[in-house]
C-alpha cells in the first residue's frame, strides 16, 4: 500500500503548474485610446493601489459625481469591508446623467439586442430619457426612489457568439442559473427585509415563484411570499408583484399601451 500523501497546511494550499511568459501586445491605435496605455502604466498604478490603498482609490471615486463624500474611505473588519463610509452617489446620475450634462448625449451607451433578434442602439440621450420614464413612473404613484433597491435574480451574463467579432446575444437564464444564483439573491433580501419585492420579469419571477411562473397569467397582483423549506435565508415574509421586464416594453410594437399596463401593475403597490 502506498504512503498517505502529506499535506502542508501552513504553506499555499493551490499549487500553479502554469508558466506563460508570452505577451500579446495591443495594437499601438487601440492602446493610444484606452484609460491604461501600457503595461509599464499598469504596474504603476497597481504599485499606487498596494502602496496607498486609501489615496488611490480617494482618487479613483473623485471620478465619480457624489452629492456627499465619503468621510472614510475602507473601513475593514475581517471578513466585512465597508467602501466610502458616509459617501453618498447616484448610479443613474454617474452612469447616465453626468455623461449627457457633459456632452456625451449623441454618443452611443450600448448596442441592444432583443431575445427576437431586434436591435435598438441607444445614446446616453436615449437612456436618459428611457430612465426618467421609468423613474416618473415611481414618482407618480408616490414611491420614493430613496426607498427602492435594485438587484438581479442572476448574478451572470450568459450570451452566444455565433460568429468571430464583437457581437454578443444575451439569453435567457435556464433553470441551473437561476438556482445557482438563489443564494445571493435571498442573502441580499435577508438584509434588505423589503416589504414588497417586484419581479421584472419571467426570471424574477421563477426566481422566487418558481418555474411554473408566468408573467401573463401572474402579473399585477399581489402573491404572499411564503418561503420553501430549502431556503435558508432570514426574509421569509411580505409581498411579491410581477410585471412586465423594462425590456419588454422597448419591444413591444405599442410601448404607449405597453408602458401603461406596467403602470397599471405598479399602481397595486398602492394597496400594501
Amino acid at each position: 500500500m502506498a504512503d498517505k500523501a502529506v499535506v502542508d497546511t501552513q504553506g499555499p494550499n493551490i499549487d500553479s503548474i502554469l508558466n506563460e511568459q508570452r505577451r500579446f501586445e495591443p495594437p499601438a491605435a487601440f492602446s493610444k485610446l484606452a484609460h491604461v496605455k501600457s503595461l509599464a502604466e499598469y504596474e504603476a498604478l497597481y504599485k499606487e493601489s498596494i502602496d496607498d490603498p486609501d489615496k488611490f482609490w480617494s482618487r479613483i471615486a473623485s471620478e465619480l459625481h457624489w452629492f456627499k463624500k465619503w468621510d472614510k474611505v475602507l473601513e475593514w473588519n475581517c471578513p466585512w469591508a465597508k467602501w466610502f463610509v458616509g459617501g453618498k452617489l447616484n448610479v443613474a446620475v454617474n452612469c447616465v446623467d453626468r455623461h449627457v450634462e457633459a456632452g456625451h448625449g449623441e454618443q452611443v451607451a450600448f448596442h441592444w439586442e432583443g431575445e427576437p433578434g431586434d436591435s435598438r442602439t441607444i445614446t446616453y440621450a436615449d437612456l436618459q430619457r428611457e430612465v426618467n420614464k421609468t423613474a416618473n413612473a415611481l414618482a407618480e404613484l408616490g414611491v420614493d426612489r430613496s426607498s427602492c433597491y435594485v438587484t438581479n435574480a442572476v448574478k451572470h451574463f450568459r450570451f452566444t457568439q455565433d460568429a468571430p467579432g464583437k457581437r454578443r446575444i444575451h439569453q435567457t437564464p435556464d433553470a441551473v442559473h437561476v438556482e445557482a444564483c438563489k443564494p445571493w439573491l435571498l442573502a441580499e433580501l435577508a438584509v434588505v427585509d423589503p416589504e414588497v419585492v417586484v419581479l421584472l420579469g419571467a426570471t424574477a419571477g421563477r426566481a422566487l415563484l418558481g418555474p411554473t411562473f408566468r408573467v401573463t397569467r401572474d402579473r399585477g397582483r399581489l402573491i404572499p411570499r411564503t418561503a420553501r423549506p430549502d431556503e435558508p435565508a432570514a426574509w421569509k415574509g411580505g409581498w411579491l408583484l410581477a410585471t412586465l421586464h423594462p425590456s419588454a416594453i422597448l419591444r413591444a410594437d405599442d410601448r404607449e399601451a405597453a408602458y401603461e399596463g406596467f403602470l397599471a401593475d405598479l399602481r397595486v403597490l398602492m394597496s400594501v
